[in-house]
Order: structure tokens, then sequence, then C-alpha cells
């Protein structure tokens, strides 16, 4: 009994000590965990609980994505989110960013993926990160948006499973067929449909991002059978009925994009606008509003520019209309007012039964419109600007006055900026975009009619400026006869002037299917390289100038020049130039590519239609690195090619010539008649840094002065080149269809005056309400290029 009572007190002192042992080592690492540890209550748990996903907007030419997030009233700040890109292909991508966002605020994010190789992008996973007692923690649990199809915008799919992992396939099952017989090459065999007419891949999970339809391209596949597209006549554009449900009618309603205002189930390239549900649409007319209206109605129009603006709310989608056919002797002021984000912008537009766009007669203002302060997610649509004083013909012209006054003129920090189908004319500078108080991201300018700049006093003048712009889209706009003007004393062409002047700074630009005409000295100055596809250049004493700028790139310039056609070239007053392209500082390692242009019919030969040089200064840039010159035609221009003096093989610095790859080409028939009749190359050969490969070469001249070479400039044979640079070339002289094509023979063509002057007088009435595509750069080229039979 005594040892039993013993070994139970035995017992009871071993669990006491027990006790006595946790609490001690309790209170000594209670301290540590608390300074690390979060008590679960606190941990943070569904995005949705921390903000909402107000927008998800994908822009798939400049390859980043806008997020429009707003806070709800939960524990914790958010200092930042984690999004997971996926494309259609499964392939991920993880980027952090930082933000500062409190209860109720909405802020906009920007995340930029073109450095990654990822595709279509299909889903998106985002995690907040949040300051939780003073410690950063990352919620476990993601809001997962997914696509919607047909579009480039994405809706939520609901919350993720726990850790946010953005594995597995991004594609999954989107209805139709499983059989994999019915699957074309390219697509996931659980996506694909089986219909008559579209036996292909489910739109959001091709890989390629394209459809597989068999229809015609006048028909559209309904319930499984191929439909001729009705295109509605244009009465439905003035039947005061709202055929598209956007709460506007006739002319102002923009389903009515078809040409001649007819309403299709296309947008014809424009760009669709939808008003949200609390949109305030403002209507304005000089010739029947008053500014006491409260301008809701085109019934109660308000009467001036500046009452209309100020109705505009800042930060919602607000629409600003003018009446078209009206005009205003006013200029926009000083915008200082946003939208709400990229797919929900403030739209300054037209309304009205007629096709005239509304014209601002802005006489002497300094800037037909100014910027102050932040301007994100603005369109301006279908607007006319005029420089009155300055235009010649004009009653109101002030001669010899030096003005310096632009047109469009926007420094604001931005993220979202579009200019379509306005016209800009006679200002010093027509349109100026330009980061200065802040970045400026995603700016599109289309289908715009930019003419007749210049300036006098030495006053520089540009159809358009733009510098350090971060995603620039230049498409199938006019820009004619800038920076300069042969009827106003002291409006020479000069070699600061430029149709477009786009300076360095600036990354992902694009300019493509412009028409380029009759520039003080230069169609397209890219110092910041990019892409330049598909123009129409006509006269310019050059018509692009790549990689060269005022502020050169310290580390080099890259993209790809190609399939433009360049025809005949201009002098500028003070010198000579006709060259169609001039490139230097070009980055190493991003094989920039010159190929499939056209360069022909050169009037002033003054200059070959390719030169290579590297920079005078040789301490700036990084010379001539990884550059290709394929497949080009040169026809009937001075001279082909030249390749300036003062390149170094083995260099750094601006001077460097490495890599050099001159393959494919066509220089054919070329006019001078002296040595170097096709090229010159007047830098020292280097076998290791250049290949010429299948060039093919004519010229009327004797074969002996086709070439010189190196520094000394000497006449050099075809027999020589061929042995000693392109060892696979040959002596061709190319039979093309009809090579003598012209842009007046092509308007000749359309039954119209065979002239260069008459079809651009007509491409200069182009409007979304009398687009005709007979007038574009695409249209143009497809007629030069089928004469050489491309």
């Amino acid at each position: 009994m005594k040892k039993g009572l013993s070994d139970v007190i035995t017992a009871v002192l071993m669990i006491l000590l027990a006790l006595v042992a946790v609490v001690l080592i309790w209170i000594f690492i209670n301290p540590a965990l608390r300074s690390s540890l979060i008590p679960v209550s606190n941990q943070p748990a569904l995005i949705s609980e921390q903000f909402e996903v107000v927008d998800a907007t994908v822009n798939e030419t400049y390859r980043n994505l806008s997020l429009v997030l707003k806070k709800k009233p939960t524990q914790g700040e958010v200092t930042g989110i984690n999004v997971i890109i996926e494309d259609v292909s499964g392939n991920s991508q993880s980027y952090k960013q930082a933000l500062s966002l409190k209860d109720f605020e909405t802020q906009s994010v920007r995340v930029d993926y073109s450095a990654s190789s990822l595709g279509k992008v299909t889903r998106i996973s985002i995690l907040p990160v949040l300051n939780v007692n003073n410690k950063e923690v990352t919620g476990n649990i993601p809001v997962i948006l997914k696509r919607i199809e047909n579009s480039n915008k994405f809706q939520s799919s609901g919350s993720g499973s726990s850790g946010g992992s953005s594995g597995g396939s991004s594609g999954g099952t989107t209805g139709g067929n499983n059989n994999s017989n019915q699957c074309s090459v390219g697509c996931q065999a659980q996506a694909c449909k089986t219909s008559a007419c579209n036996n292909g891949c489910v739109y959001s999970n091709k890989i390629d991002g394209s459809s597989d339809s068999l229809c015609a391209a006048n028909q559209v596949c309904q319930s499984g059978a191929c439909v001729t597209l009705v295109v509605p006549q244009m009465s439905e554009c003035t039947n005061g009925v709202d055929d598209d449900a956007d709460g506007v009618i006739d002319f102002g309603d923009f389903g009515c994009l078809g040409p001649n205002g007819q309403e299709t189930n296309t947008n014809y390239g424009w760009t669709l606008f939808t008003p949200s549900a609390d949109t305030q649409i403002i209507y304005v007319s000089s010739s029947m509003g008053n500014d006491n209206n409260d301008g809701l109605t085109s019934a109660s129009a308000v009467k001036t520019i500046a009452k209309g603006t100020l109705l505009l709310r800042n930060g919602y989608p607000d629409w600003l209309l003018l009446k078209r056919g009206d005009t205003w002797h006013e200029s926009m002021g000083v915008w200082t007012k946003s939208g709400r984000s990229h797919s929900a912008p403030m739209l300054v537009s037209s309304y009205g039964t007629s096709s005239v766009r509304p014209l601002l007669i802005t006489g002497t203002e300094y800037a037909a419109l100014d910027t102050s302060g932040y301007g994100n997610s603005v369109a301006f649509v279908g607007l006319a600007f005029y420089a009155n004083v300055m235009d010649p013909d004009s009653p109101d012209f002030i001669p010899g006055s030096g003005l310096n006054i632009a047109g469009f003129r926007w420094l604001a920090p931005t993220d979202s900026l579009l200019i379509e189908d306005c016209s800009f004319n006679y200002y010093t500078n027509n349109m100026i975009i330009q980061e200065y108080g802040g970045p400026i991201w995603n700016v599109t300018v289309r289908r715009n009619i930019v003419s007749n700049a210049y300036g006098t006093n030495n006053i520089h003048s540009q159809g358009i400026y733009a510098y350090h712009i971060q995603g620039l889209l230049i498409e199938e706009n006019i820009f004619d006869h800038n920076g300069w003007n042969s009827r106003v004393a002291g409006a020479e062409a000069t070699i600061f002037n430029h149709d477009l002047y786009l300076n360095s700074g600036s990354s992902k630009t694009i300019v493509r299917g412009n028409i380029i005409t009759d520039a003080s000295a230069t169609g397209v100055k890219a110092g910041s390289g990019g892409d330049i596809q598909n123009n129409l250049f006509i006269r310019d004493p050059i018509g692009v100038s790549y990689g060269t700028a005022t502020e050169i790139e310290p580390y080099g310039t890259w993209g790809d020049i190609s399939n433009n056609v360049f025809i005949d070239g201009g002098n500028i007053d003070v010198a000579p130039r006709t060259y169609a392209i001039a490139i230097g500082n070009i980055m190493p390692g991003k094989n920039t590519r010159i190929h499939d242009n056209i360069m022909m019919q050169d009037s002033k030969r003054s200059n070959p239609a390719i030169i290579i040089s590297p920079e005078t200064n040789i301490s700036r840039g990084v010379g001539v690195n990884d550059l290709t010159v394929d497949h080009n035609i040169i026809y009937k221009w001075l001279q082909a090619f030249r390749i300036t003096e003062g390149f170094n093989t083995t260099g750094t610095k601006g001077d460097t010539l490495k890599n050099l790859t001159i393959r494919d080409n066509d220089f054919q028939q070329t006019l001078l008649t002296t040595a170097g009749s096709i090229g010159d190359h007047a830098a020292n050969f280097s076998a290791a840094q250049e290949h010429w490969n299948n060039n093919q070469y004519y010229s009327s001249s004797s074969q002996s002065l086709w070439f010189r070479m190196n520094d000394s400039y000497m006449p050099t044979s075809w027999t020589t080149w061929h042995s000693m640079v392109d060892t696979t070339g040959s002596i061709i002289q190319v039979s093309y269809p009809d090579p003598e094509r012209s842009v007046g023979s092509y308007h000749a063509s359309l039954g119209k005056t065979a002239s260069t002057e008459a079809f651009l007088t007509e491409a200069k009435k182009q409007s979304k309400f009398t687009w005709n595509e007979n007038y574009t750069a695409a249209r143009v080229n497809s007629y030069i290029r089928a004469g050489f039979g491309k």
C-alpha cells in the first residue's frame, strides 16, 4: 500500500515538474514567437476581401497588363500585389508590383511583361501583399481572372487553391467535341469544334490566337452554317434609332462605322466605344447650344467647348460630343481630366447627322489643346483643329510673325491616350506628345490627317514630335508636307523638321500603314528604333532615319523596317538628300532587319537608297551590330547602297561594325554612271563581320565602275566585288511585270486623275464617315508590289 502511494506521489511530482518546464520554455520563446508569427485570424484571406478588380485589360501590341484595383475596408494596408500571368500554352511568369492602397482608394497598376516569351495571355492570378502587424504578408489564395472570349478584357472566375499555384494548362475544356481527329494543327484536342463552318479551335485556345473558320471573308458562322454577311444600308444611321444599344442615335451612334456610315458587324479598324452605366454624355453645339443649358441631351446642348469640358467629371467615363458641321473659334483649353480606365475612357468626339468633323479654329492660341496634371484613359476622336492665322490662303493669315503654336500638345503623365480620326492643319507643331511631369504609356495615333506644319524665324516644326513614350502606335495616318512651306517667307525646308520626329527614350514604337509624304527633311526620324512597317513614302528627302536622334540611345536601337514602299526622294533646300533609309546605332543581339521594302524611281538623283553609317561622335552609341538587309528591291535609284568610312570591326563604341548581313536583294538599274554606280563600300571590308550572299546586280553603266571600296574609295569592278565580297551574287537584269507603276497610275486604275497630287487630295478627305480603303498605304503598296511580282 505504501509502495503504491509512493508511486502516485512520484508520478504527480513528475507531471508538476513537466508543467513547470513548459511554462518556463513558453516564457522564454514567447517574445520571439510574437515577433515572427501572425495569428491565424489575422492571416490575409481571399483577395476579394481586400480589394476588388475594377478592370483588367491586356494590350498584346505593347505586351502589358492594366489593372484597376479598389481597396475594401478590411484589416491591413495593401502594399503590393503578386501577379502571375499565364499564356495559352500554360507557360507562366510572376511579377511583384509595389503600391500603397488604403481603404476605399482606387489605383491603376501597370504590369509590363514585354521581356518575357509569353504568348497569348489567357489567365491572370493575383495575390495581395499586405502590411499586417507591421509585417509584410502575402495572401495565400489568389483571385483568378480568365480572358473573355474574343476580347482583351478579363473577368473573375473565382478564387484559386491555397498557395496560388499557376501550374497546369490554362486551356481546359471550353465546350465542343473531344475528338482529336477534328482538331487542326496547333489546337488543344479538348477544345475542338465540329461544326461545318468551324472545325478548328475555340478562339481562346488556339495557340496562335487565330480561328479556323472555313467560311468566306464575307460570311459568318451561325448555327453551324456559313451565312453571308448582310451590310445594312446607310439608312440605319439616319433612322433615329439606337441600332446598337449604346445610348446614342444616328451619326452619333458608334455602331455606324462602315463606309459612308453604314452600320456593319465589323468596326473597319475604328475604335468602338460603348458608354458605361454611369457615363454622362455632354452635348455641345455652336449653332444650336446655350451655355445656360445642362448639356445632357442634344436638344439641351451647351454652346461653348469650355462649358462642356467643365461639365465632365474627372475619373469618370464621360463623353463630350461636339456637333458635326459646327465651327468654334475656340481651343480645347488646358486639359486636366481623366477617364476611369483603359476600357472605360473619357471620350471627346462628335454627334449629329453631318459627316463633317466639328471644326476648331484656334487663331493665335498657344495650343489648340494643352495639358496640365494627369490625363489617363482619354480618347479624342473625329475632331478638326485648324490654325487659320498660319494658312496663307486664309483671310486671317498673319505673315512673317514667327508664331510658335501647337495643335495637340500633350505633356501630361498618362496611361492610355487615343487620337483617332482627327485632322491637324497649319500649326507650328501639329502634334507634340512628350514625357514631362511623369511617364506616358500606351499612346495610339490612328487614321488622322496631319499636314502643313511649318515654322518661321528658325523655329523647328514637326508633323508629330514624340519623346519618351512607352508603347506608341502610329497607324494609317496621312502625314503630308510638314516642317516647311514654300509660300511663306522664312519657312524653308531644313534638316531639323520632319513629318514624324520620334526622339529617343521611347520603347515598343510601331509606325504602320501610314502615308508619309513631302517632309521637310525626314519622313520618319526614328531615334528610338521600333517597327516601321507597310508605310508609303513619297518624295521625302529621307524616308526613314533610324537610330540617330538629338539624344542618342546609349545602348543602341533595334526593330524591323519592312514592307514599305519608297517612291522618289526629295532634296532639302540647304542640301541634297534622297535617301530611302539611313541607319546607325543598332543594338547588338537584337537582330534588326531591313527587309521586303521597295525603293524606286528616284528623280532627284542625289544619294543612295540605303546608307549605313557610324556615329560621328564615336563616344556615343554602339555602332551597327547584328543588322540584316534582305529581300529588298532597289530600282532606278541613284545608287543602291553606301557603307560609309569610319567603321571599326574590333571596336565597341559608335564606330563599331559587327555581323552585317546583306543578302537576297535586287540592286537593279541604278542611275549613277560614274564609279560606284551600284554601291559604295567606303569602310574597309571585313569578311569576318560582313556577309554578302545571293544579291542580284544590274546597271547599264560599265561593270568596271559598279562599286567603290575601302577608304581609298577606288573604283572596283564586278569581278573584284564578286570574288572578294559577294561570291554567291550574280549579274541578273530582273524582268518585273510592271515596274514603272506609280501613285498616279494607281489613281488612274481607280478611274481617277492620274497624278500623285490628285491621289493625296482625295486621301486627305478620309474620315470615319467617308472611309475608303482605296486611299490607304496598304492598297497602294499592294499595287506597287504587284508590279514587281510580289
